[in-house]
């Protein structure tokens, strides 16, 4: 069985250990056409995180779509922390 990704395992970590809070992290993703082609989410809006993608609420509320990976980071906002990031090809 394929190994999870390392991203997932942090998302749902931080989802779903009562030590975290989801709001105090933000996970960036690619997404082309925005500025920067990045776009940030916090983690509070994920809704569900599958095999390899995960679904949130968007900034207009709609339920969006990503494949994992298109993550490329996530920090945590009261630190300043890089948690994760996705290495370079």
């Amino acid at each position: 069985m394929p190994r999870k990704p390392r991203s997932r395992e942090i998302i749902e970590q931080i989802l779903w250990d009562r030590r975290f809070k989801a709001e105090d992290y933000l996970l960036s993703y690619v997404h082309r056409g925005a500025a920067g082609e990045r776009k940030t989410i916090p983690l509070s809006r994920i809704l569900n995180v599958k095999h390899s993608w995960i679904s949130f609420l968007d900034e207009g509320g709609v339920e969006s779509r990503i494949p994992l990976h298109r993550v490329v980071e996530i920090r945590n906002v009261k630190t300043g922390r890089v948690i994760w990031t996705k290495a370079s090809a």
